[in-house]
């Protein structure tokens, strides 16, 4: 399958790039990335989609929930997709943003506080090391995390 990612995060991009080809070598995930894209969730994003729609198997959208109410989020997503193609456009939603996945898989606690304010107290972490952070992913920590078995998920026909 050949794979294009949508992702709200800026620095998401190079993070996503090189999660996904760690996770290749691993044998987690199988397939190609065409291209990962910074998106903001608004009409462009209809137009991001119907400009790659035919070119790749399945376009993913990759977005924070900020720990709000997904149900909600995933609608207001859901409206920029419903005028395309949506059987090749999966949506998944992290719990609070990517920066949780750093967390589980050090370790981490957050409890109910924003992920990154976490890492940043912690770890003197900035937003702009975030690609950093894939290489360290340790991705079995995150097989029972939610968020992580949706992006799975995601990939798989």
């Amino acid at each position: 399958m050949k794979f294009v990612f949508l992702v709200e995060d800026h620095f998401g991009r190079p993070f996503f790039e090189r999660l996904f080809s760690k996770k290749i070598d691993e044998q987690i995930v199988s397939g190609k990335l065409e291209r990962v894209h910074h998106a903001k969730l608004n009409g462009k994003i209809t137009k991001q989609i119907k400009a790659n729609i035919g070119k790749v198997d399945r376009i993913v959208i990759i977005a924070d929930a900020d720990g709000g109410d997904p149900a909600a989020k995933r609608q207001n997503i859901a409206r920029f997709v419903d005028n395309v193609d949506s059987e090749h456009v999966k949506i998944v939603l992290l719990d609070y943003e990517i920066e949780e996945w750093i967390c589980y898989s050090e370790g981490i606690k957050f409890d109910d506080q924003k992920p990154s304010n976490v890492l940043k107290h912690k770890r003197g972490y900035e937003k702009f090391r975030l690609p950093e952070y894939a290489e360290k992913i340790d991705c079995k920590k995150l097989q029972d995390i939610n968020s992580f078995k949706r992006f799975v998920a995601s990939l798989k026909s």
